[in-house]
């Protein structure tokens, strides 16, 4: 999933939709509890909405810090077009 590009985190949980169910809103209120926030060193320095921000997880060695809040899609929207210029190179080789 990292080599298509489909994993992301951000150092602090953006705020959950309004459809969250009661157990996500009390995980993401003690996550982002500013007492635990700050103890992170990788969020010193930053704001809220700085750490927020997502970013792309290109290696697969990439460390990322517990509690940090990591987005996976299972689906991304650039497979299914992976996987017909794939199929096409393949095709292309049998011929």
């Amino acid at each position: 999933m990292i080599q298509f590009g489909a994993v992301y985190f951000a150092l602090v949980c953006p705020k959950p939709p309004p459809n969250a169910t009661e157990e996500q809103i009390r995980v993401f209120k003690e996550v982002t509890e500013p007492l635990v926030v700050r103890k992170r060193a990788s969020v010193k320095g930053k704001t809220i909405r700085e750490a927020q921000k997502t970013f792309r997880v290109t290696d697969v060695d990439q460390f990322v810090e517990p509690g940090t809040y990591l987005r996976v899609h299972v689906h991304p929207k650039r497979f299914p077009r992976y996987v017909e210029m794939f199929v096409r190179f393949a095709f292309s080789l049998l011929l």
